[in-house]
């Protein structure tokens, strides 16, 4: 797996359609600023006139208009960065991981010149249409109008007319968008990850010193005794341990069928071998597809759907019984679980046993 990948998993593709959204969104803010803008030209026709009559040149003109343009951006730069460093600290507060790595995320120089440079584009691109509306101004018309402000051109009112139209079809565009997303998430509920997530806390154990990575007597005696100091605490209903993701097998033996060669091994699919008590299931809430759960002290597993049908397709593998290494011990199967998504609820779930 890349490091890239492994770091920052699936957030990639999310981040990016964000990413897009905003842009559709920062485009249609800067259309309707442009806009204003636009129609705000019309009515200072009189007072660039009056400029232009004194001796501001065209140049000046066009500065002015995009410094104005330039110090609307700047302002709206800097409420976002604001809102961004708000958002962020509450997001670490509900969720810090719902983004990898967002914890080492900052507003740092980077995220200033570029928002400066965002606010410079905005600025020269959407400041033009009401500085070339100026820009056009006839002195001695400008001068003849009334103080209710100058006549609609034709020019105007296309260029007015075309960005409300561009502004339009962005956000047509950004609602067809949420629309698809809205039904995305709807698909994905639809593959439920197999058990009930609320009311779980999991919490990982490591055997790190001498005393216990070689005593695995000593392991199982820690275990039991925290399970059953566990089982005691006020609002604790039942206590479970598992060790799943550590342990994977390629070497699968069902009894009554040929193994797997050697060689073929390596191209096999790995198992995830989850060795665990009696009261996993009701921890996890999962949902039995055939059989029963495992009982504890009992030479007995319980395999997922997806393992189930890889190794007996068309068949029913209750009663069956297989054994997980070449030495291990000939294990029972009672029941078959549905499949556990961990991790997405759009990954294919892997190969398992219990």
């Amino acid at each position: 797996v890349p490091l890239h990948d492994q770091l920052a998993g699936g957030a990639r593709l999310a981040l990016s359609v964000l990413l897009t959204a905003v842009a559709f969104v920062l485009l249609i803010a800067c259309a309707n600023v442009a806009n204003l803008l636009l129609a705000r030209a019309s009515s200072r026709q009189k007072e660039i006139a009056i400029r232009v009559s004194l001796g501001a040149g065209r140049a000046r003109v066009l500065r002015q208009c995009w410094m104005e343009s330039f110090m609307l951006a700047l302002m709206g730069s800097a409420v976002g960065l604001l809102i961004g460093r708000l958002a962020i600290t509450a997001i670490l507060r509900l969720d810090p991981h719902s983004v990898p790595r967002l914890a080492e995320s900052t507003i740092d120089g980077t995220v200033l010149a570029v928002t400066l440079g965002l606010s410079l584009l905005t600025a020269l691109v959407f400041g033009l249409a009401p500085a070339l509306a100026l820009w056009k101004v006839n002195p001695n018309e400008g001068l003849r109008e009334d103080a209710r402000g100058a006549p609609q051109h034709a020019a105007g009112i296309w260029v007015r007319g075309s960005i409300l139209g561009a502004q339009l079809a962005l956000a047509v565009v950004l609602l067809i968008g949420a629309g698809l997303m809205l039904k995305s998430a709807w698909r994905l509920t639809a593959h439920p990850p197999g058990f009930e997530p609320g009311r779980i806390l999991t919490s990982k154990i490591e055997f790190s010193g001498k005393q216990y990575r070689d005593a695995p007597a000593r392991q199982v005696a820690l275990v039991d005794a925290l399970l059953e100091g566990l089982r005691v605490q006020p609002g604790v209903e039942v206590v479970s341990i598992s060790t799943h993701g550590y342990n994977l097998t390629q070497h699968l033996v069902v009894e009554g069928q040929p193994a797997v060669s050697p060689a073929d091994r390596p191209l096999r699919e790995p198992i995830l071998i989850n060795s665990t008590t009696s009261a996993l299931a009701r921890v996890m809430g999962m949902r039995m597809i055939r059989g029963r759960w495992l009982a504890d002290n009992e030479p007995a597993a319980v395999i997922n759907e997806r393992l189930s049908r890889r190794e007996f397709p068309g068949q029913d593998p209750i009663g069956r019984r297989i054994q997980l290494d070449e030495n291990g011990p000939l294990l029972t199967i009672v029941g078959i679980v549905e499949d556990l998504r961990y991790t997405r609820l759009d990954a294919v779930p892997e190969p398992e046993v219990y």
